[in-house]
């Protein structure tokens, strides 16, 4: 339409968003694409869209952030935020353990055997692999799927097995070894955690069965070990069955205050009671209870956190809905940190039971559409460098990205590294499990693809700067290597190439070391190890360059990466 002087003014509302004036409103509104520009660009406001096709381009640059993919919906590699603007310290991975398996593998279990030397994951069979070396070991069937399972004394391990027909679940008790062959010891009682008795929790006491209203399919959400004798499995339709040893003692039903189970982690803290967290959501808002331990039917049950978050960060929940499910526990002394799903993205808060004014919350990410999916498939906390590392994969209706596995800091909740995993042809790496090894400081993620099995380490250190970066190849040189998550235990040493020099912890970001003597030529390579029993890994791998002056002693070096050896 045009004004009272004949200039075009352009159509701005649902039926189309126009502007250039100046070609008669034939361009469309930033933001919009189509033929009547009234298509909203897909691009999750993190770019921009092509008017013809809405194939977004997206923002590149220190103010506006970096960021990647078909909708703009990631950080461009290298940068790692909310805004896409922090500079990404690179988790970096190791050579994996993999192998074929002759059905569908789909599993969450994974076991780091540390006094035996063994990766034990896959749900049926599993799939045993040597611990440092990733050497493939073989294949054991324990008659049907282990989704869940624990290290209960030096000799025994214990797992839980579903039946494949029944969805029974099975506690049974396999020898711990160097050699394990997975051989049956004994055997528990059988529960069917979808239509098994149990003790309702938040109503009168009675037993029932939730047949009429359990989804067809209830996974495990998390196996505790509570002390030497007592275990609890927790169930995503709000069942506990708690066990001694291998007897089940009770099995409680918390669905009336938590209708949909995601995580579950105990609180075993010197400065708080004994509890059990479940987090999940009731009627599509985020719901976290407290269970007194021991659990009985009298345990006590909390489930005012919400009205905390709040007060951390008014604009992360500004109304109940807005916060979806409590997607992963984690517990740092006393302190849970949870992983919040929202209606725009990923937040993480913290708060203290014993003091809850310092709660506090961050997102992780957010802008991104309502009908977007967000699957939090693994957590793990990182003692060392006080850091979570949370795996997540992002979906729409027309896309699936692989995971990316993000470390956040605990002081900040703010994300510093990460790493995304990779997409082979049609299928995306999705990381079902994470455990770590922190004396090799290895965090290894089970990676179940069609009818293969993967164990991906990857490193939980970084290194970000060597200096100085000229040395003098006659030796006795003091080398400083920082970065992050180096660890105190141990012994760490500096390998010049086959020469190794003793360094020393200065802290948690921080090592040094002596430079030995050497000609320039073989000193051509260093990286900083931590040797253990059975293997060391490196921290670093740099690179020294001899200048072309022929009378000079130094040697320049250089970054490069982060590699293990």
């Amino acid at each position: 339409m045009c004004d009272t002087l004949g200039q075009c003014v352009c159509q701005d509302n649902s039926g189309g968003h126009f502007t250039d004036p100046a070609s008669s409103c034939t361009k469309c509104k930033d933001m919009y694409w189509g033929n009547y520009c009234d298509k909203e660009c897909p691009c999750l406001g993190h770019g921009t869209c092509d008017s013809s096709t809405g194939a977004c381009t997206c923002l590149d640059s220190d103010s506006a952030g970096h960021f990647a993919g078909s909708s703009c919906e990631r950080c461009k590699e290298g940068y790692i935020g909310q805004d896409c603007k922090s500079k990404n310290i690179l988790i970096t991975r190791q050579r994996p353990c993999s192998t074929i398996v002759t059905s569908n593998a789909s599993s969450t279990f994974l076991l780091v055997d540390t006094d035996n030397d063994l990766l034990i994951s896959g749900g049926r069979p599993l799939i045993i692999c040597r611990l440092s070396t990733r050497l493939f070991l073989g294949l054991r069937d324990v008659g049907g799927a282990v989704i869940a399972g624990s290290i209960t004394s030096t000799s025994r391990i214990s797992l839980v097995v579903r039946n494949d027909q029944t969805t029974d679940d099975t506690i049974v008790e396999v020898e711990r070894n160097a050699r394990p062959t997975f051989a049956i010891l004994s055997s528990g009682a059988v529960y069917n955690p979808a239509s098994g008795g149990a003790t309702i929790m938040g109503g009168s006491r009675l037993m029932h069965t939730m047949a009429a209203y359990t989804p067809l399919t209830v996974s495990i959400v998390q196996r505790i070990q509570v002390d030497d004798v007592r275990s609890v499995n927790v169930y995503s339709n709000g069942r506990i069955a708690l066990f001694n040893l291998l007897t089940l003692q009770e099995a409680f039903d918390f669905s009336a205050r938590i209708t949909l189970v995601q995580s579950a982690a105990i609180v075993n803290d010197t400065s708080s009671p004994l509890a059990l967290l479940i987090g999940g959501q009731k009627g599509g808002v985020w719901m976290m209870l407290s269970v007194d331990l021991p659990l009985t039917s009298t345990s006590t049950v909390k489930d005012d956190f919400v009205s905390l978050l709040p007060a951390a960060d008014a604009t992360m929940c500004p109304i109940d809905s807005a916060c979806i499910s409590v997607a992963n526990i984690l517990v740092d002394g006393n302190c849970p940190v949870l992983t919040i799903l929202t209606t725009t993205g990923v937040a993480i808060a913290k708060f203290c039971l014993n003091d809850t004014t310092t709660a506090k919350s961050s997102r992780l990410l957010d802008g991104y559409a309502s009908s977007s999916i967000f699957n939090v498939t693994a957590a793990v906390l990182d003692k060392y460098g006080n850091a979570a590392f949370i795996a997540i994969n992002y979906a729409t209706s027309t896309l699936t990205e692989p995971t990316t596995v993000y470390k956040v800091s605990l002081d900040t909740l703010g994300s510093y590294g990460s790493v995304r995993f990779q997409q082979l042809g049609t299928i995306n790496e999705i990381v079902t499990a994470l455990q770590p090894n922190n004396a090799t400081r290895a965090l290894f993620a089970t990676v179940p693809m069609s009818f293969q099995v993967s164990i991906v380490p990857l490193n939980m250190y970084a290194v970000t700067r060597v200096f100085p970066e000229l040395a003098d190849t006659q030796g006795g040189m003091t080398l400083t290597v920082q970065g992050e998550g180096f660890a105190p235990h141990g012994v760490l040493q500096c390998d010049f190439n086959g020469t190794t020099s003793d360094a020393t912890f200065i802290s948690v970001a921080e090592v040094q070391c002596v430079v030995p003597a050497g000609s320039s030529e073989l000193l051509s390579l260093i990286h900083i190890s931590e040797p253990t029993r059975l293997l060391s890994i490196s921290y670093a791998v740099f690179c020294l360059k001899k200048k072309k002056k022929k009378k000079n002693t130094k040697t320049h070096y250089k970054y490069i990466n982060i590699r293990n050896t």
